[in-house]
């Protein structure tokens, strides 16, 4: 059971760039799917689906709509977030929590979230869709999910680490599971309870500023243009978003690269954006 909210407007071809319909680009995919029992009457299953896709609805309320696709593939609802891969994490909890405080144990979801190339492609009616390899993958993770349970890939989870605060208490590491096609997908937990206070920072001496403001002088918006433009090239427009979330964490061009790195699915692509004066 698992249909569009009607409440998520569909996107259409006006709101993209349409340069990311000719190509793969890099998404925060969240697949989810109600657990119901088939043995319920029909007419009941259908009542439920449509709570659902109101706690659906609910919880995208706050992402921009030009920065999200919903597509319902038959087997769950897929939802590509284009902007903040932050955006992907809290909506899940939110969507979780939310279906927790109004049904409790009477209903419950799966979700997986991952990192991964997709394809915008339009329908009869102009309106965008999703194909490739990262709704496949994020179907997977979300299959490894218990009832309630928000589970992520490893390519989500290092490029939340890298960007945002706090990341560390919030996951469980699960390892390898491997899925119905002989695959491998290393997978962490997000747990329930907030995550811990961030530790206090180390005492910087006199010498360690001095390094970190000479490095600064690698780090000018010359050279941050040109890293952003660099990492658009592999995966598109949520280079800019990346780009904007790590810059705080670096003091050099080459501390950013490595950063950014992590968001790049292609092996070779990412060595040559790591070390580019050496290819």
């Amino acid at each position: 059971m698992t249909l569009t909210p009607a409440s998520a407007s569909p996107l259409h071809v006006a709101d993209l760039d349409t340069a990311a319909l000719r190509r793969n680009v890099l998404g925060t995919l969240m697949f989810l799917r109600l657990v119901t029992s088939s043995k319920r009457p029909v007419g009941q299953q259908m009542a439920l689906g449509e709570r659902f896709n109101e706690l659906i609805g609910k919880a995208l309320k706050g992402v921009a709509e030009s920065s999200r696709i919903v597509t319902d593939t038959g087997d769950g609802v897929a939802i590509c977030f284009l902007g903040d891969p932050e955006e992907a994490l809290q909506s899940a909890q939110l969507l979780r929590g939310l279906l927790l405080q109004k049904y409790g144990q009477l209903l419950a979801l799966r979700i997986g979230l991952h990192l991964g190339p997709v394809r915008m492609v339009l329908d009869a009616h102009q309106r965008v869709s999703l194909v490739g390899d990262g709704i496949n993958v994020a179907q997977r993770i979300m299959d490894f999910a218990q009832p309630n349970q928000i589970v992520v890939s490893r390519a989500f989870h290092d490029l939340i680490s890298r960007i945002m605060d706090n990341a560390a208490g919030m996951f469980s590491a699960l390892g390898p599971h491997l899925d119905k096609h002989l695959r491998s997908h290393e997978i962490h937990a997000v747990l329930d309870g907030p995550p811990p206070p961030p530790p206090a920072a180390p005492a910087s001496s006199g010498f360690e500023n001095t390094a970190s403001f000479a490095a600064l002088a690698t780090l000018t918006p010359e050279a941050v243009a040109d890293i952003e433009a660099e990492l658009a090239r592999s995966i598109g427009p949520l280079a800019k978003v990346l780009v904007g979330k790590a810059l705080p964490r670096t003091v050099s061009a080459q501390g950013l690269r490595k950063l950014l790195a992590v968001c790049i699915p292609d092996p070779s692509a990412r060595q040559l954006f790591i070390q580019p004066d050496r290819h």
